[in-house]
Parts: C-alpha cells; sequence; structure tokens
C-alpha cells in the first residue's frame, strides 16, 4: 500500500518553500524588535539551507541544544522579562528559525506551517495598518498554497496548488468582509484593546496623538520619591522633565533624536540638589527638574535636556541630580531652530490666521507669548479629563469650536500657535508637582501628576518654559490634577 502524501520523504523544494515563508512571515518584525533578533533568525534560517542543504539531514543534538540555550539568552538579555509582548514575539521568532533546523520529516511541515501561520497573525500585535494587512494575507495565501501542495499527489505541480489557495482565501473574503461591518475598527493595535478605546490612563508616554482621547483616568501608582538638601520648591515650580516632542504631523507629537551635551553650565545661586529614587519602568528615561546640571557620568544628557539611564530601569534605583530653573540664556542651534519651526503639511486659515494676528499686534516675542496665553485665560476654555474626541482637524477643532481638553490639548495646540508665529517651541513631557510625605519628608510623585507643557525659545532668555494649562487652570499647577 503506498504511504500518504504526508508520509512521504521530505524533499529539498519543500525545505526550501518553508524557509522561505518562514522568513516572509517574521520580516516584518524587523521594525519591531531588537535587531540582534530577527538576525539570529535570520542566521538559522541560513545556516539550514547551506550548512544543512539536504532534506533530511539536520544538525547533530548537542548543536542543536546549545542552540537553543543561546537563543533564550539572547531574547532574555535583549527584549527582557518585563516587556512580555515583545518577550513572546521574539521567542516565537528564534523559535522559528530553530524549528526550520531541525526539521527533517515530512509530518513535521504541518507544524512549521501552523507555526509559520501564528507568526503571522502576531504581526497585528503591533500594527494593523492595510499595508500589513495585505501582507499577511499574501503570505498566508502562500502557507495555505504549501499545505495544499504537501497533501496532494506527486506532480501536482506548484500552480494548481496556489489556484486551490486562492479559490480558498477569495471564499473566505464574504466573512471578512462581513466581519469587518460588524466589529469595530480599532485605531492602535491589539494589545492597547480596552472596552473604550478613547479611554487612556494618566501617565508619561514619548508620543502624544492630540484629541483622540475622551476619559483620562487617574492613576495613584507611584513614579518616583525626591528627597531634597534643604526645602523643595514651590508646587507652581515643581517640573519634572521627561522627553522633549519636537515633530508633529498636525495630530501626532514624536520625539527627535538628539546629541548628547557636550558641556555643562556652571551651578547657579539658585540650585536644586536632590535624589530621585525611580520606581522600575522598563524604560530608560528619568524626570529631573529643569535643567540639569551635574548627574552620574554614566547617564546621557541631550542637549535638548532629556535624562536617560544607560539600561532599562527594572528595579528600584536611586539618582543624585543638581538642577537650576529655567530660562537659562543658552544659544539656538540650526538644527534647533529648524525642528523649533517645522509644521505640518495642513494648517487650517483660521490657526494660521490667528498666529498671522498675535504676530502684527506684538512688538517681541514675549508679547506673542502673552497673548496666547491671555487668549487661552479670557476664552471659554475648560480643563477637563472628560473632552470630546476632536475629528478633522484637531487643533483647528479644539480652539475654536470643543475648547475643552487637559494639559496635552493646551501644549501642542500652543507650540503649533508660536511655530506659526515664527518662534521656535518644543512640547516637553513629563510629571508636574508631587505632595510631601509627612512622615519621611519627602516628595511622592506619581502618575496622576503626568503633564504636558511648552517650552519657546527668546532672545536674551533662551528656551523658556510657557505652560498653557495654567492659563486656563492654575489650580492644576498648584494642587494636581483633579477631574473636572
Amino acid at each position: 500500500m503506498a504511504d500518504s502524501p504526508a508520509r512521504q520523504p521530505l524533499q529539498k523544494p519543500q525545505l526550501l518553500w518553508a524557509a522561505v515563508l518562514l522568513f516572509l512571515s517574521a520580516l516584518p518584525h524587523w521594525w519591531h524588535l531588537h535587531p540582534p533578533v530577527p538576525l539570529a533568525f535570520t542566521g538559522l534560517v541560513a545556516a539550514r539551507l547551506l550548512l544543512w542543504p539536504r532534506a533530511q539531514r539536520r544538525p547533530p543534538g548537542a548543536l542543536r541544544l546549545v542552540l537553543v540555550v543561546m537563543a533564550l539568552a539572547l531574547v532574555a538579555y535583549q527584549v527582557g522579562l518585563t516587556e512580555s509582548r515583545r518577550f513572546g514575539v521574539a521567542l516565537l521568532v528564534v523559535m522559528a528559525g530553530l524549528k526550520l533546523l531541525e526539521l527533517s520529516s515530512r509530518n513535521e511541515l504541518y507544524l512549521t506551517a501552523f507555526l509559520g501561520l501564528f507568526l503571522l497573525a502576531t504581526q497585528f500585535l503591533f500594527s494593523n495598518t492595510l499595508p500589513l494587512t495585505l501582507w499577511v494575507l499574501t503570505v498566508a495565501t502562500g502557507w495555505i498554497a504549501f499545505l495544499v501542495a504537501i497533501n496532494s499527489p506527486p506532480g501536482s505541480g506548484v500552480k494548481a496548488a496556489l489556484r486551490t489557495a486562492a479559490s480558498m482565501m477569495a471564499g473566505g473574503v464574504p466573512v471578512m468582509v462581513l466581519l469587518f461591518v460588524l466589529f469595530p475598527r480599532l485605531d492602535g493595535p491589539l494589545w492597547t484593546l480596552h472596552f473604550d478605546n478613547t479611554t487612556a490612563v494618566t501617565g508619561v508616554s514619548d508620543r502624544i496623538a492630540m484629541g483622540t482621547i475622551a476619559n483620562l483616568s487617574q492613576s495613584d501608582e507611584v513614579a518616583f520619591r525626591v528627597r531634597f538638601q534643604g526645602q523643595p520648591p514651590p508646587p507652581s515650580q515643581r517640573y519634572w522633565r521627561g522627553m522633549v516632542l519636537w515633530l508633529t504631523d498636525g495630530r501626532n507629537w514624536w520625539r527627535q533624536p538628539a546629541p548628547a551635551r557636550p558641556e555643562k553650565a556652571p551651578p547657579t545661586k539658585q540650585d536644586w540638589r536632590y535624589e530621585v529614587t525611580m520606581e522600575p519602568s522598563g524604560q530608560t528615561w528619568l524626570f529631573p527638574l529643569d535643567r540639569v546640571m551635574s548627574a552620574k557620568e554614566t547617564l546621557r544628557l541631550d542637549v535638548d535636556g532629556t535624562l536617560k539611564a544607560d539600561a532599562p530601569i527594572r528595579e528600584r534605583v536611586t539618582f543624585r541630580f543638581t538642577s537650576v530653573q529655567l530660562p537659562l540664556d543658552e544659544p539656538l542651534s540650526l538644527r534647533a531652530r529648524w525642528l523649533g519651526l517645522q509644521l505640518p503639511r495642513r494648517v487650517s486659515p483660521r490657526v494660521r490666521a490667528l498666529a498671522r494676528k498675535w504676530r502684527r499686534e506684538a512688538g517681541d516675542d514675549t508679547q506673542v507669548v502673552q497673548k496666547a496665553l491671555a487668549y487661552f485665560h479670557h476664552q471659554p476654555f475648560v480643563y477637563t479629563l472628560q473632552p470630546p474626541v476632536l475629528r478633522g482637524d484637531p487643533v483647528d477643532e479644539f480652539l475654536f469650536n470643543t475648547r475643552k481638553g487637559f494639559c496635552e490639548h493646551y501644549a501642542t495646540s500652543f507650540v503649533l500657535l508660536m511655530r506659526l508665529a515664527g518662534i521656535p517651541a518644543r512640547v516637553v513631557v513629563g510629571y508636574q508637582g508631587g505632595e510631601i510625605n509627612p512622615v519621611g519628608g519627602h516628595l511622592v510623585v506619581r502618575q496622576s501628576d503626568a503633564h504636558a507643557w511648552a517650552e519657546v525659545w527668546l532672545q536674551g532668555r533662551g528656551w523658556t518654559r510657557v505652560d498653557p494649562t495654567a492659563a486656563v487652570a492654575p489650580e492644576r499647577v498648584e494642587r494636581g490634577i483633579a477631574p473636572q
């Protein structure tokens, strides 16, 4: 009795087909994972095809065991156990390479195909864009054709398998369209799924998407603790600087990597000397006061004032800093001027007209800033943690229609207006405030103290902090965040 197709010996074309499909399934993860992980996967695929090209040969068992241990160590070192999403995907990627390396029988092709399809599905943990969806569907069709081919009689041909797979995929299109109509589309990747995707929790991120949050819930988790030498600064000066956001497309704001600061200014009489005890965050960002002039040598201090540790903070750790309060008479580099004046491709005529009006009426940049703050103060703006979701042009909608928002609305719209008026400006995210612990005497800064403000560059003063939220709700700066 003849063997079934699945029990026939593994052929070299089948091995090559499986290797190509596995590589295509993992390819988008080059943008999501640390480079050594996909490089290791590519190395395993190449080793299988170059060193053990015969379909029924595979590396010795001892070597495979060593490679498994090395792969686990690589993933743990590069990703870390705390980043569960990336750790799981990275482990799956390297294990797919190891599975190809040990492939020797035709029965194992089924497991390889299912592993490849599962690897494709993990792409949606990071993104759900249309190009990625088309890529996943295309590669999935290849895997279905692969399964059809290994279950077809010898000599059936690749074209016949592809035709069968294409017809099967086409049969699923009506169901796919029905699900697309009946189920809600997500604005972000699947791992951010909540029952209400316009709801967020207070905390600091290195990216702002203006107007996408309709309900900002408070988190009382401790971000860090601060102990000063002497009295702490007053609440209005407790701005804990995090990341600087330079670039915008009109709705989103994100960071631009900056070079390290070449030298540090000498301390002044307004020094604050203190130590910050950070809670584990899995990130490298630190949150000192403006502006750090003395810190541990292993820390990186960028020219825009961003301070980073040399490794993600995975356990409670204490840093000592010396800071001075802004403004400092700092020069403006050509790079900072270009970044500070960058504008989105589209800005509404009403927003442009408002900035031009302030520029015409003002005698200098300082007066433009004052007119903007007066606009926020005298117009019926409201500080709230339940703002409406902004449709269309978010800045135009916020400035002239809804006029309801929290700190990110005021900071980002203010910075855009300043840039339209010709004043270099940038968004800073971090924390503001902190409460005194009556027992220990130290400051406790919580995730609910997360805040965003602006900095503008003024002649003779340098980068100067401006908090437009304080023009609308000064109690936010004096007493911390509170729902309205």
